[in-house]
């Protein structure tokens, strides 16, 4: 989005390093993708959210533990964690294992991204959007993406059929559109310094969710 005159624009990348190929003029990105690792047990930014989510808090998928990027499979996934947490891993968080790597190895060989990337969790954006209320509906039903809809439109003057569009031109499904603009909606908040953050008290440095 452009900042000063609001003008949306879509486009759909493969991954991460194709996007960061273009964006040159961004200043902030929010990104639903977990930034910053835990050797063993939860980050405290996602316990946050969890809370704070309450009915919508198993929305927010544990971030893997570090040694879980060197995985070949979901098995040799769960071998790890197992042997770090005597726990399996779920097939959601595996699903996202291979954008956690490509974003933690691009922050290792690029810190200076650190200061445009943000980790934002869109149902924590649209906790904050509705007036800290968590969403009634899940993400995967008409109504839950009608209620998300309500939410956006004052923020983007969007509808059903508006993201409709987005979702037949790009090939995303309609809750794909609308966490995208949630994480619009962060990001902008982050621009003008307006956002909270979710981190681990006293530890500026640790994992963070900015909404």
């Amino acid at each position: 989005m452009d900042i000063d005159t609001r003008l949306l624009t879509w486009k759909k990348y493969k991954n991460l390093s194709e996007f960061l190929k273009e964006a040159e003029e961004v200043r902030v990105v929010g990104i639903d993708i977990p930034i910053g690792l835990p050797r063993k047990g939860s980050r405290d930014c996602d316990v946050k959210a969890r809370k704070l989510l309450k009915r919508r808090g198993s929305s927010v998928f544990p971030a893997p533990v570090r040694a879980v990027l060197g995985a070949t499979d979901y098995r040799n996934a769960c071998d790890i964690r197992n042997r770090i947490e005597g726990k399996k891993m779920s097939q959601q968080a595996w699903a996202i294992v291979s954008k956690v790597a490509e974003v933690d190895a691009l922050l290792k060989q690029k810190p200076e991204l650190k200061s445009l990337l943000h980790e934002v969790h869109p149902e924590v954006s649209f906790y904050l959007m509705g007036g800290n209320k968590p969403n009634a509906c899940s993400k995967k039903k008409s109504p839950g993406i009608n209620e998300r809809i309500k939410k956006l439109a004052p923020h983007f003057g969007i509808n059903w059929e508006y993201v409709s569009a987005q979702r037949q031109k790009h090939g995303a499904s309609e809750d794909d559109i609308v966490d995208a603009m949630a994480a619009l909606w962060s990001a902008e908040r982050i621009f003008h310094e307006e956002n909270i953050v979710l981190q681990e008290d006293g530890n500026a440095e640790g994992p963070r969710i900015y909404a």
